[in-house]
């Protein structure tokens, strides 16, 4: 009897070094998607949602302040998170796409030295314009830091053609830029601005200038070329490389007042139709030739009223569209055809709007 006893112990017996074993290979387990959440995970996200995260532990505070993460961070995170509106009396807000998920510290960047105009955006970093003295700058608004641009040597106008060109990059750890105005003459000339040499340089490319190519205050950037609408509807393009340019008329078909974004990979021009009974159609035109690629029937909230224009707000990429229609901005998703109030505002035209990315790109940022 007793050596029946002593052979059941035997096979419930707990062995110490494997359960250490167990606990050890646990707890590696947690440290191994620890490490990766951290690796592969924390850089997708906004800002707005590091910031929080570093209450989660000391260490993770750490992690996610150090400036590897910050640089990362500034190359994987690319979505649409919002926009900057600026009034005619040069009041600015941020309106975000979603606040739980996207914001910045001060919506009216009240942390630059002097008031400003808003100008261009680019990969979260902004491009502006100083309301009375024209001083040029371009800030981060999650780390509040701002950089004062020497003079150029040509004027630009009181309304800069100019566009902010940031590529982040993996290599690209000092953040660096470029700025690219266009200016209009009896010649069209390009003077650039590079923060590697902290220097305006004039290219030695001119575009012939005919009647309707003065462009609008600022303009749209994406994958080394800079685009400016014109009064007369045909698109201004400067290759950023090369240094060259070029002209690309829109459809015949096309709206006025429409945006330029990406979508499917390329440029795209998109305006939407007046307001119908029920919605707005939204039109898409891209390629090399501006041709009609979509039409998007869009149903409106039935608290808007449906009367008025729908007009297109400049956005980051196809995967959200934004209209403003009766002083409400409405936000649509494509993918899940999805439509999402954002805010109501009301209509006036004189506002200005910059398309934002919830990006750490810092300024100051030196990798250790």
């Amino acid at each position: 009897m007793g050596d029946k006893a002593e052979i059941e112990y035997e096979e419930y017996k707990i062995d110490d070094k494997k359960v250490v074993e167990a606990i050890e290979k646990q707890n590696k387990r947690k440290d191994n998607l620890e490490e990766l959440v951290k690796k592969f995970v924390l850089p997708f996200l906004p800002a707005k949602s590091l910031a929080r995260f570093k209450a989660v532990s000391k260490e993770w505070n750490q992690w996610i302040s150090r400036p590897f993460l910050t640089h990362m961070q500034s190359n994987f995170f690319r979505q649409f998170s919002g926009l900057f509106r600026q009034n005619k009396q040069g009041t600015i807000s941020f309106i975000s796409l979603n606040s739980n998920a996207y914001d910045i510290p001060q919506h009216s960047l009240d942390f630059m030295p002097v008031f400003v105009n808003l100008i261009s955006a680019c990969n979260g970093l902004l491009f502006c314009q100083g309301r009375f003295g024209g001083t040029y700058y371009v800030c981060s608004p999650v780390f509040r830091e701002w950089k004062e641009l020497p003079e150029p040597s040509q004027y630009h106008g009181e309304k800069p053609a100019a566009v902010l060109a940031f590529d982040p990059h993996l290599l690209n750890f000092a953040a660096h830029f470029d700025l690219i105005c266009a200016i209009a003459g009896p010649a069209i000339f390009f003077e650039i601005y590079s923060s590697r040499t902290n220097s305006w340089r004039v290219s030695h490319v001119e575009c012939f200038s005919e009647k309707g190519l003065d462009m609008e205050i600022g303009g749209f950037y994406i994958k080394g070329y800079a685009y400016w609408m014109t009064e007369s509807g045909k698109i201004l393009v400067y290759d950023v490389k090369n240094e060259d340019f070029g002209v690309l008329p829109l459809s015949a078909d096309s709206k006025m007042g429409g945006i330029l974004t990406e979508m499917y990979g390329e440029l795209c021009y998109v305006c939407g139709s007046d307001v119908f009974e029920h919605g707005c159609e939204i039109e898409i035109y891209g390629g090399l030739d501006m041709t009609l690629k979509r039409r998007i029937s869009l149903r409106l909230p039935d608290s808007i009223d449906l009367v008025g224009e729908c007009r297109m707000l400049p956005c980051i990429n196809g995967e959200t569209l934004v209209l403003l229609v009766e002083g409400t901005i409405i936000c649509y998703h494509v993918r899940d055809e999805r439509t999402q109030v954002l805010s109501r505002i009301g209509n006036d035209p004189e506002f200005r709007y910059l398309p934002y990315v919830n990006s750490l790109v810092s300024l100051s940022c030196q990798i250790e």
